[in-house]
Order: C-alpha cells, then sequence, then structure tokens
C-alpha cells in the first residue's frame, strides 16, 4: 500500500533548507528509490520546511526514516514535529 508522509521542521528556512541539502539529500536520495520512494517535495513555511513525501510502502519508509533520522539528529538538525502517515488513494501527474 502506497502512503504519503508529511512532517514540518520549525526554524530559519534558509538555514533548514541548507542544512537538509548537505546533510540529508545526500543520504536520502541515495536510499529512498532503493526502498519505494517516489516523491519529495519540500516548501518553505511561515515557521520552517514543510516536507512530503511518497513511498511505495510503510516498510520502505520507515528503514529510510530510521538511517536518516539518526544522522539529522547527529548533525544537530531539529526533530521533525507534526509528522503524518496517509494512505494514498490517488496519484496522477498532469499531462502524463
Amino acid at each position: 500500500m502506497a502512503i504519503v508522509t508529511t512532517m514540518r521542521l520549525e526554524g530559519d528556512p534558509d538555514e533548514l533548507l541548507r542544512n537538509k541539502r548537505e546533510i540529508i539529500d545526500p543520504i536520502s536520495m541515495e536510499l529512498a528509490p532503493q526502498h519505494g520512494g517516489i516523491a519529495h517535495i519540500c516548501a518553505r513555511s511561515d515557521d520552517g520546511l514543510l516536507i512530503v513525501n511518497l513511498w511505495e510502502n510503510e516498510e520502505g519508509m520507515e528503514e529510510v526514516a530510521e538511517q536518516v533520522g539518526a544522522k539529522a539528529q547527529a548533525a544537530g538538525l531539529p526533530k521533525p514535529v507534526d509528522w503524518h502517515q496517509y494512505e494514498l488513494v490517488q496519484h496522477e501527474t498532469p499531462g502524463g
């Protein structure tokens, strides 16, 4: 079952994005495709970043989250807040 996860990172959006790109993205962009990662979206919010991920299944997401979360905490990045998981019911690519 495909899932969507959402979470927020609180803090200065520019600093969070820079740290995400330098520390988290190299790890997650390598691991996610191997574990069912389909799409990743990051948006600036008033108090930080909003992150949305699409996964083929929960197991793959959990495996990547465990590895990425440990690296993020070791690097001093804030813990994600307002984390949610949803069952995907429809996914389309416009024009595709």
